[in-house]
């Protein structure tokens, strides 16, 4: 069993993003940051319980100052050794992503028309991976921001024959400003949207509300690639 890490100060005054200068008010504020951290952190559990199946290759979607995939609690389960590639637009967080962990990142805008095609090139020619190579994927608290039916179109092709796409969403909740017009508006279009692209459904959680401002209850998914 997992046990998430509850340091006793979260570090939320990001590069470029500093608290004195925040032009979103309490919906993204000191306590807004916390609480994005613990959201991120509810997937964890469910990562580390598939650890035999998460094979080499990791993809992880808008992580922002908040990766999973190189966190303390997965450690032990996602060696330094595999394969991660990042997908981020912010140019601040990707400064940070690839100066902390030296990492592949990826920059690309989840919203532009030609989005798919930009990240198969990109993969091959930046990170030296042809699509269809990832083993697992992960979209935490990404949803609400994009035309989520898309996103799920082109992970599909980025997956292995039974990989894993893991999926950790609060519907409406995030900084309304930014939210896409294409996001899901129910948890049941989620699961809708990527049983519809061809995905297997292998768990579904529903956490409880944990913070007053989360409107809804969490979705976590595991799905798989057929």
């Amino acid at each position: 069993m997992i046990e998430l890490v509850k340091p006793k100060k979260y570090e939320v005054d990001w590069p470029g993003w500093p608290l004195s200068i925040n032009q979103f008010g309490d919906e993204f504020d000191e306590a807004a940051r916390i609480r994005m951290i613990i959201g991120g952190k509810r997937l964890i559990p469910f990562i580390a319980k598939y650890s035999d199946r998460l094979g080499n290759a990791f993809f992880e979607i808008g992580p922002f100052f908040n990766p999973l995939t190189v966190g303390k609690e997965l450690q032990n389960v996602i060696s330094p050794g595999r394969f991660i590639v990042f997908l981020e637009n912010d140019p601040f967080a990707v400064s940070w992503l690839k100066s902390t962990f030296q990492a592949n990142v990826i920059v690309l805008d989840m919203n532009a028309p030609d989005f798919r095609n930009e990240l198969s090139l990109c993969l091959l020619e930046e990170a030296g991976r042809p699509a269809s190579l990832f083993d697992t994927v992960i979209i935490s608290q990404v949803l609400n921001y994009i035309d989520f039916r898309l996103l799920f179109e082109t992970v599909y092709t980025l997956l292995k024959p039974g990989g894993l796409l893991f999926i950790n969403n609060v519907i409406n909740y995030g900084i309304p400003p930014l939210f896409s017009p294409r996001r899901p508006l129910g948890n049941d279009e989620v699961i809708q949207g990527a049983l519809e692209k061809g995905f297997t459904l292998i768990e579904k959680a529903i956490v409880p509300n944990y913070f007053k401002k989360e409107m809804h209850e969490r979705l976590i998914l595991v799905l798989e690639k057929n």
